[in-house]
């Protein structure tokens, strides 16, 4: 099978997507297409292997359905499953453009990554109006003819037609044969005459041979030997012969051996337990899963999957079913991980129908052990008891695999922030994964900033030190020196990716960076400090926000800065003093208008031309003080407004055309800060301890989360992937989960040290935006 594409392995990770496109000619009331998708998975044992796969199909970014699969194989060799997605809607003439993301939501006992092969469409079927298929009926009787229709009048006459050509007769028979004539003579042979005979030979004489003469030989004579003359001189050596053919020689003494060569890292297999038995849920913790020596080497991590699925009888009234896990190592608990649902009831004066249901608690974690042999268990409980509700654990699996000690297992749930002297990478289902050493000096409470590029590269200033960190590389690249005794407070980094600009937090200076040259080309002094940034989609413009109330800009071509291109109308913003509050700057898409939420009541925004900055003008709103401002790639605005009252704090959302919908979100309550994911579906806004969180297509679905403590100032962002909302509180990382429609909080302990607690707004996915902050 070609062209396969690696299927990320793990609970709930990245998604593959898959794309296809069809055209449809012909306009039919239904078309029914359906997708083939092979999959290639191998077990790791003989036993049995399971993959549960989530299949979310699109149709030009919308969702039209999604459904989970279950693929199972038994034996360690490699198999093949094909998945069918089938889909159904309106067949108008046109190209269709489907997406399927593809992703794995668990397994048991499967080896490695798996394969997925190309999505393979076509229409199965089309629904098209016809008569019922059935017996012909007999056919009807023949119509009456109809009344004979009367000539018409006569014309007049014609003209003459053409003469036409001359006709042939037909050829007459053939005359008979004649009868046959006399024989001719016949001619006789031609003859030759005898041959006369031959003449006789004469004779021819031979004489006859003479007497051979005999010879007489005389007696041989003998002569006396004579004396032996001296030796001649020796005479020039001769050529040197060909080389014999000889035997081989006696083998020589052996060698000495080789060294050995390294041995190979071993590959440890999955450890899995899996049970289906009934065991009644208490409120006490009870263990219900156990996995026995897990083989690790030193720093290697292990990851941890399961799934706990609890059963019970419907209940007349809508039950909450709080429901925590705990995981335990060395016979101590080290994570827990807490999960509610809401069972709906099926209403008063109805039977009870008896049938039990379900509802999964599927989980994922990422440990470091401090053994090479790992045991690890599954506790469980639930938080009350309703009367006449009992629970009880039926399915439940929970699967440990050993993985490598190098980079992080799921990069794109990661997150990054500076604590105890380096960048911490921080893992939304595992939690702290490993410190990065970059600077002793870096301790909290310092402050720090940063700016991120779509490259994998972040950018972090602490003091008066720039700091270079590669996230696909996992280490620190470089580190330069900044103006003596800055603080930095503020960075931002052009979207072609060429100069940072770092803002002290005291002083109006603005350091300019190149960071193509790796050099520094520019210092600005602006009126005061900097508290906020954004930079023109094109790289020509740079705002900056200071906290007298003006906003400047800079021409990054020229270096001309325009100061009070909003004419000095506005006081500074109360709630900007914290540099975790949200940016009042953003540009448009387009580059053509730099809009500014002043903190004034009635003024939604300020606007002014870029390039023409004297063309500016305001937009009004009744009873709100907006101060806070983010924009969509769809051209979509969120401005976060605060109202006196006891309403609280909500969102106008405002569209291209310039209509607005308000949406409130949180009562009694001021919101600080406000984030939208990196696919642009998700925006969260924080104060304190409440955690708001709104689909941006409907505003109203989403959730409100109270967590056990205040966040810190800046500590709130998206993963990569924006399936979680990242929280930096004072004693703990909260990591949101939002899949789903229950929103459930993973939480995770930070250090007890001070020293070793994320530095204030040091937090980031490594994503690029054209704001700060």
């Amino acid at each position: 099978m070609s062209n396969l594409t690696t299927l990320p392995l793990g609970t709930a990770g990245p998604a593959v997507h898959l794309a296809e496109t069809l055209e449809i000619v012909a306009a039919q009331p239904q078309a029914h297409v359906t997708f083939q998708i092979p999959v290639v998975f191998q077990g790791v044992t003989s036993g049995p292997s399971l993959l549960r796969v989530e299949l979310e199909t699109m149709l030009s970014g919308n969702v039209l359905q999604t459904q989970l699969v279950t693929l199972s194989h038994t034996g360690a060799e490699e198999t093949v499953r094909t998945m069918q997605v089938t889909v159904n809607h309106p067949a108008y003439p046109g190209t269709y453009a489907y997406t399927i993301r593809v992703r794995i939501v668990s397994y048991i006992n499967v080896k490695a990554h798996p394969s997925i092969g190309r999505a393979v469409a076509g229409i199965a079927s089309v629904d098209t109006p016809r008569a019922a298929s059935g017996l012909t009926g007999p056919t009807g009787p023949t119509g009456t003819t109809g009344t004979q229709g009367r000539l018409g009048d006569g014309g007049n006459p014609g003209n003459k037609g053409m003469t036409g050509a001359t006709g042939y007769g037909a050829t007459g028979p053939t005359g008979e044969t004649g009868e046959p004539g006399p024989p001719a003579i016949v001619t006789g042979p031609v003859g030759y005459g005898p041959t006369g005979p031959t003449g006789t030979t004469g004779n021819t004489g031979i004489g006859p041979t003479g007497a051979t003469g005999i010879a007489v030989t005389g007696t041989t004579g003998y002569s006396v030997k004579g004396s032996q003359g001296p030796q001649g001189p020796e005479g020039p050596e001769g050529a040197q012969g060909t080389t014999g053919t000889g035997g081989k020689g006696p083998a020589g003494p052996a060698g000495a051996t080789g060294a050995t060569g390294a041995t190979g890292a071993t590959v440890y297999p999955v450890q899995y337990q899996h049970l289906t038995g009934p065991q009644p849920l208490t409120t006490d913790p009870q263990t219900i899963l156990t996995v026995n020596s897990v083989q690790t080497k030193p720093g290697q991590r292990v990851l941890l999957q399961g799934n706990v699925s609890v059963t019970y009888l419907p209940h007349a009234d809508a039950v909450r079913i709080p429901f925590t896990i705990n995981i335990i190592y060395r016979n101590a608990p080290f994570r827990w991980l807490d999960f509610q649902t809401i069972v709906q009831g099926y209403g008063s004066g109805i039977s009870d129908p008896g049938q039990r249901a379900s509802v999964e608690f599927p989980f994922s974690l990422i440990h470091t052990p401090d053994l090479e042999e790992a045991e690890y268990s599954i506790q469980a409980y639930t938080n009350i008891t309703v009367p006449g509700f009992p629970l009880t654990v039926e399915d439940r699996y929970l699967a440990a695999e050993a993985l490598g000690s190098g980079a992080p297992y799921f990069q794109d749930e990661d997150v990054y922030f500076l604590a105890n002297g380096g960048v911490q990478i921080f893992n939304a289902l595992g939690g702290p994964i490993h410190l990065k050493a970059m600077d002793p000096n870096i301790r909290s409470p310092l402050m720090a900033a940063f700016a991120a590029s779509d490259g994998g590269i972040i950018y972090f200033a602490v003091q008066d030190r720039l700091y270079q960190f590669d996230t696909n590389a996992q280490a620190v690249g470089w580190g330069v020196d900044l103006n003596q005794d800055m603080q930095a407070a503020d960075m931002l980094l052009t979207p072609d990716k060429k100069y940072l600009f770092i803002s002290d937090e005291s002083t109006p200076l603005v350091q300019i960076y190149d960071v193509v040259n790796r050099r520094f080309v520019r210092n600005l002094n602006l009126t005061t400090k900097v508290l906020f940034s954004a930079a023109s989609p094109d790289s020509k413009f740079v705002f900056f926000y200071v906290d007298s109330g003006q906003v400047h800009a800079y021409e990054v071509a020229t270096g001309a800065i325009t100061r009070n291109i909003f004419n000095g109308a506005y006081e500074p913003i109360e709630h900007a003093s914290s540099p975790g509050s949200i940016n009042p700057l953003v540009v448009s898409n387009d580059s053509t208008e730099v809009r500014f939420t002043p903190g004034l009541q009635g003024i939604l925004y300020a606007y002014s031309k870029i390039g023409d900055f004297n063309n500016n003008g305001i937009v009004t709103t009744p009873d709100a003080t907006p101060w806070g401002i983010k924009l969509l790639s769809n051209g979509v605005m969120f401005i976060l407004c605060s109202l006196d009252g006891i309403l609280g704090d909500f969102v106008i959302r405002v569209l291209p055309d310039g209509s607005v919908l308000r949406i409130y979100l949180q009562q009694h309550d001021q919101l600080r800060s406000m984030a939208i994911s990196p696919d642009d579906q998700w925006l969260c806004a924080q104060d304190g301890a409440k955690i708001v969180i709104r689909n941006t297509s409907t505003l109203n679905f989403g959730n409100t989360i109270t967590l056990n403590e205040v966040a810190v100032p800046g500590g709130l962002s998206f993963t990569r992937d924006s399936r979680y909302v990242i929280v930096i509180g004072t004693q703990h990382v909260y990591a949101i989960e939002l899949e789903g429609e229950f929103f459930p909080v993973l939480s995770f302990d930070l250090p007890t040290d001070p020293a070793d607690q994320p530095l204030s707004y040091s937090l980031t996915n490594g994503a690029y935006k054209t704001q700060s902050k």
